[in-house]
């Protein structure tokens, strides 16, 4: 079972094969016992009241393997002779059953970078908080930058996404608020694919960048040549900023964009402060909740 996620507290030597052997052999990620990613359970060299396995190198005395399951242990261990019984603990804790609900995913693409497709988004989950909702933008060090959380480091995006259904439980630990704005959160580590069924917020805005322009169905553009990297089903926001027209920008697109965005150098100037979206003027908000709503189904039932 891949996913897993396991606290190992044993010392030395056997505390070392046993992190290998779980790595490299049944594919578990193991985490510190105190977070920010909780782990399932945890292996000890005694009972440690949460759910442990205890692990002991050679055979146990029968009254000690007594005790300790008395204690609550879940199992007790002899290493190396039992290991395989490792891999069957996962299925024997107990774990509350997760709410399953839908979570809408909005992606937003760029035709290539620079063109505001992290503004964008985090402008989208911006008005989603500001409705008194909830919304959770995920994407790079772009997104987090803008957001004022400067660069991303520890857990992310792409741990999160090792840990299936347990991820609803450990997504708001990871997440950074977003100063300003109550009920907006972001997520670095990358635009990675994750299943945010369940996840806690009414919405989650996926920065996809260059690299999802394919598979997003909003995508960012400046009135450029760059428009013609735009998918033919994505519907295509247009920034007006570049050397085309709106003219130049039907032709080279080869179709009328889903929205037109003004360019505004006052939200130019909140991205370079990291103030986005709690320092962007009211008119140009506006604009954004427009062009999705013009773009985007979802879009325009999360900003309603």
């Amino acid at each position: 079972m891949t996913g897993v996620t396991v606290a190992v507290t044993l010392r030395g030597r056997l505390g070392q094969e046993v992190t290998a052997y779980l790595e490299s052999e049944a594919g578990w990620q193991v985490v510190d016992r105190d977070g920010p990613v909780a782990p399932l359970f945890c292996l000890a060299p005694e009972a440690v009241g949460v759910p442990c396995v205890v692990v002991a190198e050679g055979a146990l005395p029968p009254q000690v393997v007594r005790d300790a399951m008395m204690a609550g242990a879940l199992d007790v261990i002899a290493w190396p002779e039992e290991r395989a019984r490792l891999l069957t603990i996962p299925a024997r804790v107990h774990t509350a059953p997760a709410a399953t609900h839908a979570v809408p995913v909005l992606r937003i693409g760029a035709c290539r970078g620079g063109v505001g497709a992290s503004t964008i988004a985090l402008t989208a989950g911006g008005i989603v908080a500001w409705s008194g909702r909830s919304a959770l933008v995920i994407g790079g060090d772009g997104v987090t930058r803008l957001a004022g959380s400067g660069r991303w480091r520890g857990p992310g995006a792409a741990e999160l996404a090792t840990l299936g259904a347990q991820a609803a439980h450990e997504v708001e630990r990871v997440a950074r608020p977003v100063a300003g704005v109550r009920g907006l959160s972001v997520l670095g580590g990358g635009p990675v694919d994750v299943a945010v069924d369940a996840w806690p917020y009414d919405i989650v805005v996926v920065d996809a960048g260059v690299g999802g322009r394919d598979t997003s169905p909003v995508v960012v553009g400046a009135a450029d040549g760059s428009l013609a990297m735009a998918p033919a089903g994505a519907d295509v926001v247009v920034v007006e900023h570049g050397p085309l027209d709106r003219a130049g920008v039907r032709r080279c697109l080869g179709r009328t964009p889903a929205a037109w965005l003004p360019y505004s150098a006052t939200v130019a100037r909140a991205g370079t402060a990291g103030r986005i979206p709690s320092a962007l003027p009211g008119s140009w908000v506006g604009s954004v909740r427009r062009a999705l709503s013009a773009a985007s189904r979802k879009a325009a039932s999360a900003a309603g």
